[in-house]
Protein backbone atom coordinates (compact mmCIF):
# COMPACT_ATOMS: atom_id res chain seq x y z
CA UNK A 1 0.00 0.00 0.00
CA UNK A 2 1.33 3.16 -1.27
CA UNK A 3 1.07 6.40 1.13
CA UNK A 4 -1.14 8.10 -1.09
CA UNK A 5 -3.34 4.90 -0.75
CA UNK A 6 -2.82 4.61 3.30
CA UNK A 7 -3.64 8.39 3.75
CA UNK A 8 -7.10 8.13 1.78
CA UNK A 9 -8.19 5.04 3.58
CA UNK A 10 -8.61 7.10 6.49
CA UNK A 11 -11.83 9.17 4.88
CA UNK A 12 -15.22 7.62 4.06
CA UNK A 13 -16.24 8.64 0.67
CA UNK A 14 -18.80 10.72 2.24
CA UNK A 15 -16.11 12.63 4.13
CA UNK A 16 -14.33 13.74 0.63
CA UNK A 17 -17.64 14.31 -0.66
CA UNK A 18 -19.06 16.69 1.73
CA UNK A 19 -15.75 18.55 1.92
CA UNK A 20 -15.41 19.32 -1.80
CA UNK A 21 -19.50 20.50 -1.64
CA UNK A 22 -18.45 22.88 1.33
CA UNK A 23 -15.33 23.65 -0.94
CA UNK A 24 -16.92 24.84 -3.54
CA UNK A 25 -20.08 26.48 -1.67
CA UNK A 26 -17.46 29.11 0.17
CA UNK A 27 -15.50 29.36 -3.09
CA UNK A 28 -18.92 30.44 -3.98
CA UNK A 29 -19.53 32.74 -1.25
CA UNK A 30 -15.76 34.47 -2.06
CA UNK A 31 -16.72 35.06 -5.75
CA UNK A 32 -20.32 36.53 -4.56
CA UNK A 33 -18.03 39.15 -2.24
CA UNK A 34 -16.21 39.93 -4.91
CA UNK A 35 -18.87 40.71 -7.51
CA UNK A 36 -20.62 42.87 -4.59
CA UNK A 37 -17.19 44.93 -4.63
CA UNK A 38 -17.52 45.29 -8.14
CA UNK A 39 -14.41 42.85 -8.56
CA UNK A 40 -13.88 40.15 -11.41
CA UNK A 41 -15.79 37.21 -9.59
CA UNK A 42 -14.03 34.66 -11.59
CA UNK A 43 -10.70 35.84 -10.68
CA UNK A 44 -11.40 35.46 -6.66
CA UNK A 45 -13.50 32.11 -6.77
CA UNK A 46 -10.25 30.51 -9.13
CA UNK A 47 -7.67 32.02 -5.59
CA UNK A 48 -9.87 30.81 -3.38
CA UNK A 49 -10.46 27.26 -5.19
CA UNK A 50 -7.12 26.93 -6.04
CA UNK A 51 -5.11 28.25 -2.96
CA UNK A 52 -8.06 28.21 0.30
CA UNK A 53 -11.79 30.20 0.54
CA UNK A 54 -9.70 31.16 3.56
CA UNK A 55 -7.24 33.11 1.09
CA UNK A 56 -10.02 34.07 -1.27
CA UNK A 57 -11.73 35.97 1.39
CA UNK A 58 -8.62 37.94 2.79
CA UNK A 59 -7.87 38.97 -0.95
CA UNK A 60 -11.56 39.84 -1.48
CA UNK A 61 -11.19 41.89 1.44
CA UNK A 62 -8.40 43.36 0.70
CA UNK A 63 -9.39 44.56 -2.76
CA UNK A 64 -11.56 47.65 -3.31
CA UNK A 65 -14.86 48.37 -3.74
CA UNK A 66 -15.08 49.57 -7.66
CA UNK A 67 -18.87 50.26 -7.33
CA UNK A 68 -17.67 53.95 -5.52
CA UNK A 69 -16.42 56.28 -8.02
CA UNK A 70 -13.39 57.46 -6.41
CA UNK A 71 -11.88 53.85 -5.98
CA UNK A 72 -13.06 53.45 -9.93
CA UNK A 73 -11.32 56.13 -11.20
CA UNK A 74 -8.27 55.53 -9.05
CA UNK A 75 -8.35 52.08 -10.22
CA UNK A 76 -8.40 53.21 -13.82
CA UNK A 77 -5.67 55.54 -13.23
CA UNK A 78 -3.14 53.65 -11.53
CA UNK A 79 -3.95 50.97 -14.08
CA UNK A 80 -3.29 53.80 -17.21
CA UNK A 81 -0.17 54.62 -15.03
CA UNK A 82 0.82 51.13 -14.69
CA UNK A 83 0.25 50.41 -18.53
CA UNK A 84 1.26 53.78 -20.01
CA UNK A 85 4.65 53.43 -22.06
CA UNK A 86 3.52 49.96 -22.86
CA UNK A 87 0.36 51.17 -24.38
CA UNK A 88 2.72 54.10 -26.01
CA UNK A 89 4.72 51.37 -27.18
CA UNK A 90 2.06 49.67 -28.67
CA UNK A 91 0.40 52.73 -30.44
CA UNK A 92 3.83 53.48 -31.94
CA UNK A 93 3.53 49.91 -33.43
CA UNK A 94 0.21 50.07 -34.78
CA UNK A 95 0.85 53.52 -36.09
CA UNK A 96 3.65 51.93 -37.80
CA UNK A 97 1.85 49.01 -39.05
CA UNK A 98 -1.06 51.11 -40.30
CA UNK A 99 1.18 53.55 -42.42
CA UNK A 100 3.14 51.20 -43.59
CA UNK A 101 0.12 48.89 -44.82
CA UNK A 102 -1.20 51.84 -47.25
CA UNK A 103 -0.05 51.62 -50.95
CA UNK A 104 2.36 54.49 -51.65
CA UNK A 105 0.36 57.68 -52.86
CA UNK A 106 0.87 58.28 -56.92
CA UNK A 107 0.57 61.57 -57.53
CA UNK A 108 -0.96 61.42 -60.85
CA UNK A 109 0.63 63.33 -64.48
CA UNK A 110 0.01 66.69 -65.10
CA UNK A 111 -2.55 67.08 -67.86
CA UNK A 112 -0.99 67.88 -71.01
CA UNK A 113 -1.55 71.49 -71.70
CA UNK A 114 -2.69 72.93 -75.69
CA UNK A 115 0.13 75.11 -76.42
CA UNK A 116 3.17 72.90 -76.92
CA UNK A 117 6.51 73.76 -75.02
CA UNK A 118 8.73 76.67 -75.91
CA UNK A 119 12.26 75.73 -76.86
CA UNK A 120 15.16 78.03 -75.38
CA UNK A 121 17.99 78.77 -77.25
CA UNK A 122 21.15 78.39 -75.35
CA UNK A 123 24.05 80.58 -76.88
CA UNK A 124 27.43 79.91 -75.18
CA UNK A 125 29.29 82.99 -73.90
CA UNK A 126 31.63 84.80 -76.04
CA UNK A 127 35.33 83.30 -75.58
CA UNK A 128 38.22 85.76 -74.13
CA UNK A 129 41.05 85.79 -76.90
CA UNK A 130 41.52 89.28 -76.69
CA UNK A 131 43.22 89.36 -72.79
CA UNK A 132 46.05 87.34 -71.68
CA UNK A 133 45.74 83.87 -70.56
CA UNK A 134 45.95 82.83 -67.26
CA UNK A 135 47.24 79.68 -65.64
CA UNK A 136 44.94 77.75 -63.82
CA UNK A 137 46.05 77.67 -60.39
CA UNK A 138 47.63 74.94 -57.78
CA UNK A 139 45.24 72.83 -55.70
CA UNK A 140 47.01 71.50 -52.67
CA UNK A 141 50.12 71.65 -54.67
CA UNK A 142 48.75 69.60 -57.46
CA UNK A 143 48.65 70.22 -60.83
CA UNK A 144 45.38 70.41 -62.87
CA UNK A 145 46.34 68.10 -65.59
Amino acid sequence: MTLWDSFWSHFSSSDIFWTAIWWLALCGVVAWLAHAKGQHRIAFFAIAFFFSPVVGLLAVMAARDLHSVTDAQEAREEFRQLLGPLMLQIDGIRGHLAVSSQPPKVTPAPAPSAAPPRKVAVTPPPSETTGPRTEPALVNGASPS
